[in-house]
């Protein structure tokens, strides 16, 4: 394989099993298995969540799985910063002129770009952005600030929702993902008044 045609997803991925044991997002979790069933990827690296978790939970079907596990998650007072030595193996691992694409831009993958734009230009950085709620006061919203740039520097964007924050000019708005198992869905004949909203809805929220 060509290095060029080398192509990593940075997700938060939990083995099937382990979703609800380890406070995994259901949502979040579906919907990456269903990218992924695709076969778009040939290198599927996770991202866990700042904390303990034990590495033996941390064993995957799929061969394209690539773990990066730091031993500061077994340290009370280090475990929050665990993500900073994973961001570090994972900028070491991808190669150059390979391309990345990343679930969302949370802080605890942040720096894996930042390390890629400036040590690794020859790598193609892109987002599939899902959800972003940026905060109106306090420090958060100073890092929405930095977040905000960070994406607005991807090669490219695949976003669920269209925001005026976004100006990456490569970029294309889709309403979801489905898994490419074959299956036939139903047709919708008749449009009916009635509809179900899971979560929030607000002027900043994409």
């Amino acid at each position: 394989m060509k290095i060029k045609d080398k192509r990593y997803f940075i997700c938060p991925l939990l083995p099937k099993t382990k979703i609800q044991q380890l406070n995994g997002s259901v949502a979040a979790n579906n919907f990456c298995y269903n990218l992924i069933s695709g076969g778009g990827f040939t290198d599927i690296i996770p991202f866990l969540s700042v904390g303990y978790v034990d590495k033996a939970d941390l064993l995957y079907d799929d061969k394209r799985v690539r773990l990066f596990y730091s031993r500061w998650r077994k340290n009370s007072l280090l475990r929050k910063f665990s993500f900073v030595p994973e961001n570090i193996m994972m900028f070491n691992d991808i190669q150059r002129y390979s391309s990345v694409w990343f679930y969302n831009l949370p802080y605890t993958t942040i720096l894996l770009f930042l390390l890629l734009k400036l040590f690794k230009p020859s790598v193609s950085c892109n987002l599939i952005m899902l959800d972003f709620t940026p905060k109106r006061k306090g420090i958060r919203s100073a890092y929405d600030a930095i977040e905000i740039a960070c994406i607005n520097h991807m090669h490219g964007m695949i976003k669920l929702a269209d925001s005026p924050l976004f100006t990456v000019k490569n970029s294309v708005c889709l309403p979801g993902v489905v898994p490419d198992d074959g299956k036939e869905y139903p047709k919708v004949q008749n449009m009916k008044k009635e509809f179900l909203i899971s979560g929030a809805l607000g002027d900043n929220i994409s």
